[in-house]
């Protein structure tokens, strides 16, 4: 498949192959090649491959809010309007090309009227005026200055604008001033108007295949993109190189989509701050980060935080990133300054994590943090939490100290290289009642020794084996680990799909209905694989 779309679909970047969409991410080494590494055969603990005792503890609480047919939440978890699994492409919105098309081209001239390719203008400012809803605009190959999508250049909810290469050709934005490269605001959703929501002006404007970079003199506010308005659509784009966060989402920007695209960092062309995330998500309800391929990012990949609701983090491919040194892959919750929690003291709402693929993290592969309803489910993390953390973690870092409430840990694979640290939580108190807290059918694994486990609210500190784990963790939540410590025996640490003979393999019921690659579960009988794939 060519890349973009669904740069994670061509699983290179963990064996350090050059990828056909550029910039590949620094290679790691293997876990296991053909099922088990050499030093997994001679590391104390577990045997590879063979579980410990069968599994850790008692069965956890079972959730039924996911159809298992579809993987569509039925209680709300993870919104509405759940998205369409990865493996393909975003469906068109309504309306596209049913306005004129306006041409752009890099010898174009915004004298003319853009309607043909001889008359093609100059830059993107001048063909967003001249757009009407229902307009495609095509760029031709070239370099262009950034732009402002504002009021009176936006579409309708039945005729969205589409602006995307022509014929393929190889688009760049960028940007020299002080702020974004492309910026998505209307004034009616100006943050000083002091709004809860996104209950103001919608784009309804899709960018598709286009390359943009930030501005080496953006600043804190020097992002690829930023979004103040609902309804927009980042489909199959490449997205790097910013000083502040590659993509930012404000609390009006609900409902936007960001699916396919490869969003990372290059020093190279823009040196990035030390908070520089890939996609920042504050306050913002509804977003669907899917298909992704996220890599080489100074601190968090992605996040949503500030009373973020309903939103989905499904099947992005992870690696080399929190290279600042504490980053993690993907957050439910972190810290949001106390007055901008304008609808609840929550950081996220029913925040959902599933089938995503992330290797080489300084930090935790998966962080919830004063969350309500968050949901972990089916991830694969490899060599995570290499410098700081654990894998998993349950963290408190909210400036008005909220506890999370019914949060779910299951079905994911931690195979630990660098780092034998699975679990861990912070001092801070992390839930608010810790019998809605569910910890099972994961597989863990630490190549270099037995997986150590935190729960500092137990008393349980600085990393303890399995059984103290599952004893401190019945002790607080009334239900123990049911998770089993194996070897997963991937086929490789190209790809960490699991081999016909890996302790994964139809091991859970099935809580999500479709894997990473977009294909259903189960694949066979009733029960699925832990992991985010599915084996055939």
């Amino acid at each position: 498949m060519a890349c973009p779309p669904l740069c994670n679909r061509i699983l290179f970047a963990l064996a350090g192959l050059t990828p056909a969409c550029g910039n590949s991410p620094a290679g790691g080494s293997d876990l296991a090649d053909t099922g088990t590494s050499e030093a997994a055969e001679t590391h104390e603990g577990p045997t590879p491959g063979e579980a410990t005792a069968g599994t850790m503890g008692s069965d956890p609480t079972t959730s039924d809010s996911l159809d298992p047919d579809t993987g569509a939440d039925t209680d709300g978890t993870s919104g509405p309007d759940d998205p369409p699994p990865p493996g393909g492409d975003y469906p068109l919105p309504p309306g596209v090309g049913s306005g004129p098309t306006v041409y752009a081209a890099a010898d174009g001239d915004d004298a003319q009227d853009g309607l043909t390719l001889e008359t093609a203008v100059r830059t993107l400012d001048r063909a967003l005026e001249l757009a009407e809803p229902g307009s495609i605009i095509e760029v031709g190959g070239g370099e262009y200055e950034g732009f402002m999508v504002s009021d009176g250049e936006f579409g309708t909810e039945d005729q969205w604008i589409l602006m995307r290469p022509l014929d393929g050709e190889d688009v760049t934005i960028t940007s020299s001033g002080d702020g974004p490269t492309i910026y998505f605001y209307a004034d009616a959703c100006d943050e000083d108007n002091g709004l809860v929501d996104g209950n103001c002006t919608h784009a309804f404007v899709r960018l598709e295949g286009l390359r943009v970079q930030g501005s080496p003199n953006g600043g804190g506010d020097g992002n690829a993109i930023k979004i103040d308005t609902p309804r927009v659509q980042l489909v199959n784009n490449r997205l790097c190189c910013s000083v502040a966060d590659v993509i930012k989402n404000v609390r009006t920007a609900d409902d936007t989509v960001i699916y396919g695209n490869e969003i990372y960092q290059d020093p190279a062309i823009v040196t990035p701050g030390d908070n520089a995330q890939g996609i920042d998500i504050t306050g913002a309800d509804r977003l669907q980060v899917v298909g992704n391929y996220l890599h080489d990012l100074t601190d968090i990949a992605a996040y949503a935080k500030g009373n973020s609701r309903e939103v989905v983090f499904e099947g992005n491919l992870i690696a080399d990133t929190g290279k600042g040194g504490e980053g993690n892959a993907i957050m439910c919750g972190q810290s949001t300054d106390a007055d901008r929690l304008v609808d609840g003291d929550y950081e996220t709402y029913d925040c959902m994590v599933r089938n995503n693929v992330i290797a080489h993290v300084a930090g935790a592969c998966v962080a919830v943090g004063s969350s309500r309803g968050a949901r972990v489910y089916n991830n694969t993390c490899f060599d995570t939490a290499t410098m700081i953390h654990a894998a998993l973690m349950l963290t408190n870092e909210s400036e008005v100290g909220q506890p999370s409430t019914d949060v779910e840990f299951r079905g994911n694979i931690v195979a630990q290289s660098s780092s034998s640290r699975v679990f861990t939580d912070t001092e801070d108190l992390g839930m608010t009642d810790w019998s809605t807290l569910v910890v099972g059918d994961n597989l863990y694994f630490a190549e270099d020794g037995a997986p150590l486990f935190t729960l500092n609210a137990s008393g349980l500190y600085d990393g303890g084996d399995a059984a103290a784990w599952n004893a401190a963790l019945s002790d607080l939540t009334g239900h123990g680990d049911a998770s089993t410590i194996a070897d997963p025996k991937f086929v490789d640490t190209t790809r960490l799909e699991p081999s016909a003979g890996s302790p994964a393999v139809d091991a859970m019921p099935c809580l999500v209905g479709y894997d990473f690659d977009g294909l259903s579960r189960p694949s066979d009988g009733e029960v699925c694989d832990i992991g985010a794939i599915e084996l055939d």
